[in-house]
Parts: C-alpha cells; structure tokens; sequence
C-alpha cells in the first residue's frame, strides 16, 4: 500500500488576535458607558491642589 502524508497546517494568529482587540473595545466601551465616576462630584486638578466639586446638590 502507498503511503500517504498528513501535514498539519499552521493556524493563523490573526483570529486571536482580533478576537483579543475587540474584546479590549468592548471593555473599553463599557467602562466608559457604565463605568465608576466615582460618585457626584466631579475632580477637577488645578495647579498644586485637586478640588472635589459636589454636582449632586440642585
């Protein structure tokens, strides 16, 4: 009988690869939608200080 040769192909990275960026997208998506503000107030940095400035308050 005649021998037959099996060669395994090599996988291309390029679907790992994309799958990995759009899984950095869609966490990046999320965090910016729903991500922690870090409550009412917003920080705002200025000079030497950093100032908390409550928006909560009507």
């Amino acid at each position: 009988m005649a021998e037959i040769k099996v060669e395994r192909k090599r996988r291309s990275v390029l679907p790992w690869v994309l799958g990995i960026l759009a899984l950095a997208v869609i966490a990046f998506v999320v965090f910016r939608v729903f991500g922690g503000d870090g409550g009412p107030g917003n920080v705002v940095a200025g000079g030497d200080s950093t100032v908390v400035v409550d928006t909560a308050r009507p």
